[in-house]
């Protein structure tokens, strides 16, 4: 075998057979905020790297504009930045929306990238519908999430929606 088809069938061996999820290490739980003991129709997931210009912005506009019972989960991913201290100060200065349950953030030290920090998010989240705000959206829609969840509850094949556009 050459060197290629070592490193391709090592890469296989490590994927198939020792899986190491980064965000089951490496991570630690920040904050934990509950507010009520509602049920949690919603999980809003929003990983953030290095967005201390925005992030108060974004915050804000999840705790506005979504509907229904749901829970938040922020993953500061590898920020070095004042992404934290300005997402803090955020939830310390704005009403919390009394369908808020729970604020819940992780922090990764080092950079775990996008895809990771939202399976975390999903593996941690409590809610019925799943839905990944990214850290450069703006909400402005009042009910986001609602419109989001619609075509699940029409097609019975259907898993994701994105709302990315």
């Amino acid at each position: 075998m050459n060197h290629l088809n070592l490193s391709f069938d090592s890469y296989r061996h490590n994927l198939i057979h020792t899986p190491v999820k980064r965000w089951e290490r490496d991570v630690e739980l920040l904050l934990h905020k509950q507010f009520n003991n509602n049920p949690i129709k919603f999980s809003i997931v929003t990983p953030i790297h290095d967005q201390e210009d925005f992030v108060g912005t974004q915050f804000s506009s999840i705790l506005t504009h979504t509907q229904g019972n749901y829970e938040a989960i922020v993953i500061l991913d590898g920020c070095t930045d004042r992404t934290k201290e300005r997402l803090l100060a955020c939830i310390e200065n704005t009403p919390i929306p009394k369908n808020l349950s729970s604020i819940t953030i992780f922090e990764s030290h080092s950079s775990m990238f996008e895809t990771s920090a939202d399976n975390l998010g999903f593996a941690k989240a409590r809610g019925e519908i799943l839905i990944e705000i990214q850290a450069d959206m703006e909400i402005l829609t009042a009910g986001y999430n609602i419109i989001l969840a619609t075509p699940l509850k029409i097609y019975d094949d259907l898993i994701a929606i994105s709302g990315r556009c």
